[in-house]
């Protein structure tokens, strides 16, 4: 599983069926990227694929769970739930990205992450929002401001697992 950022870094070395979306192509905005993707895709070197509803309900509301949904582009969403898919079917999925809100999703899918640069989340976190004048916890991560004195919301763990 290929996030944005994996696409040119090392895919050819890799003996394995590479898989992406649609929506992580469209990410690719340099012509000359583009048209590397577009050749990766007709030589049956990169695949793209699509999850059902019921796998990307499953990622939504466990990001929505954790509080990262706001971190998660639709893309991001994309891919994540099609990781899901194929590891509910079988497959041998790791998901190769640097982006530490989808390593934390991934990990509490139980879907292998690897990263590109080498950093990784060494912790799975469920998140909270929190007022950092009134001490306040908001649940809704929708809100961008305490209902009660206006000021920004902040976020901090809620609970820390370890790795």
């Amino acid at each position: 599983m290929l996030d944005t950022s994996a696409l040119f870094y090392f895919p050819s070395l890799l003996d394995a069926e590479l898989w992406t979306t649609e929506l992580i192509v469209n990410e690719v905005k340099d012509d000359i990227e583009r048209e590397i993707v577009k050749r990766m895709i007709e030589n049956r070197d990169l695949l793209i694929g699509s999850a059902p509803l019921e796998s990307i309900k499953k990622v939504i509301a466990i990001a929505s769970e954790l509080s990262e949904i706001h971190k998660l582009s639709k893309a991001d969403l994309s891919l994540l739930a099609l990781s899901l898919y194929l590891k509910e079917k079988g497959k041998n999925v790791i998901l190769l990205t640097d982006d530490y809100a989808m390593q934390n999703v991934a990990l509490h899918l139980k879907i292998n992450v690897s990263s590109i640069s080498g950093k990784s989340i060494t912790h799975r976190i469920a998140w909270e929002f929190y007022c950092p004048a009134c001490r306040k916890t908001i649940s809704n991560f929708r809100v961008k401001e305490c209902p009660i004195c206006g000021t920004p919301l902040k976020r901090k763990p809620k609970t820390k697992e370890p790795l």
